[in-house]
């Protein structure tokens, strides 16, 4: 990828999005152990105190935005049977294997939107969903603050929470050179993937592996519609926010 997509990025200034299966694949199986050993039980189970928890086993109505390859929803399907999930995504290969994956699992609450289609993005559903997640996408896009709008839109007023997640960059960039482990993989990550990613739209944000630090979050969040952003949890490689 750095050899076929880096030489012409450099002369045009636009990036390659994730449209690709090997990514994908590589992204895919570092989610599905995280999901399983984080995300559900330290991250679902705990968020307001159980009440994430509460409300899907109660039957809720749960958005994944960016559901690359179903892996999340899967995993929540079958721990919270009585909920419904929709996974909205972009990509073309993620959402073939996210169908295939749906398929074999047999599961009949899991639902696929392709948010390039009219009516099928997030913000189509007006106060649709109890509970949105959001694992490991907004530094890779390239229109991040729509994503966050689109979010606001979709969730329940007062009730809705959004569980976000993405990498627990440092405040400044000095710091992210000084004081994060291995920066120059960050930053090579972020070269040939997900700032990449960011700038593959005309006007991309760019903000990359690194780019959704703590301050980045809090203000567009905020400009965003959201009234309360709070930190749940920084573990491997993750920052979980919640988003009210």
């Amino acid at each position: 990828r750095s050899q076929s997509m880096l030489p012409e990025a450099f002369r045009t200034g636009q990036g390659r999005a994730y449209d690709e299966a090997d990514v994908a694949e590589a992204i895919n199986r570092q989610h599905d152990r995280q999901i399983r050993d984080i995300v559900i039980p330290e991250v679902v189970n705990v968020a307001l105190n159980g009440g994430v928890k509460t409300m899907l086993d109660g039957g809720a109505e749960v958005a994944d935005l960016g559901c690359g390859a179903a892996g999340l929803m899967l995993a929540l399907a079958k721990e919270y049977p009585s909920s419904r999930y929709h996974g909205f995504e972009v990509s073309k290969v993620a959402l073939d294997q996210a169908a295939y994956n749906v398929a074999k699992n047999r599961v009949s609450n899991v639902f696929l939107h392709d948010a390039t289609e009219e009516g099928e993005s997030l913000g189509d559903f007006e106060w649709r969903f109890d509970v949105i997640l959001t694992f490991d996408v907004l530094h890779d896009a390239a229109k991040p603050e729509d994503l966050i709008r689109q979010a606001r839109r979709a969730l329940k007023p007062k009730t809705g929470v959004w569980l976000l997640a993405d990498i627990p960059s440092k405040d400044t960039l000095r710091e992210n050179i000084t004081d994060m482990q291995n920066p120059a993989t960050y930053f090579a990550f972020s070269l040939c993937l997900c700032m990449s990613c960011s700038l593959s739209e005309e006007g991309g944000s760019g903000l990359g592996t690194l780019g959704f630090r703590v301050p980045i979050a809090k203000q567009m969040l905020k400009e965003g519609g959201f009234e309360s952003v709070d930190i749940l949890l920084e573990k491997d490689n993750m920052r979980w926010f919640v988003v009210r």
